[in-house]
């Protein structure tokens, strides 16, 4: 069974994106086990109150990286990685666990975004989109497509095509 976890740089603040990151992780929660997913968490982290970028950036991703499960793939966030639709993103989360790996790490970094040099230990970098998206809605838009990868490995008629 694959764990997941979403390793974050700050809080939710709004109630809209608290509700919608609720709605999605007892979506994939009830969801998860027939299609071989344990579970899926967050884990937040404090931004960093660095005066420079760079420190700010080297700090908060040397936390996400450990909070995360040691023999984890990680998945970084990232507007310079490779965008994918629905169902590539579907077939890479399976490639992944047909692996054999039981742990998927995804890590949304601060407003600065992720250290250069520490960004190197992903094995996967991903983009959401090019456009910028605040951290929230980074955060509720990863569950929801970790959500619709569900349900495109059950065939359900929620992604369409």
């Amino acid at each position: 069974m694959l764990h997941i976890e979403i390793l974050t740089v700050g809080r939710l603040k709004q109630d809209a994106e608290q509700t919608l990151q609720q709605r999605y992780l007892q979506r994939l929660q009830k969801a998860g086990p027939a299609q071989g997913i344990k579970n899926c968490i967050v884990k937040e982290i404090n931004e960093s109150k660095q005066s420079s970028a760079q420190k700010r950036q080297q700090e908060e991703t040397s936390k996400l990286l450990s909070q995360a499960n040691n023999q984890a793939h990680l998945i970084f966030l990232d507007e310079r990685g490779s965008e994918l639709t629905s169902a590539k993103f579907a077939d890479k989360i399976k490639s992944i666990q047909h692996e054999g790996t039981q742990h998927i790490s995804f890590f949304i970094g601060g407003p600065d975004g992720h250290d250069k040099q520490q960004l190197k230990k992903a094995q996967t970098t991903l983009s959401l989109s090019k456009l910028t998206l605040p951290h929230g809605l980074a955060r509720v838009f990863l569950l929801e497509q970790l959500y619709r990868t569900l349900t495109i490995w059950a065939d359900h008629p929620y992604h369409r095509e």
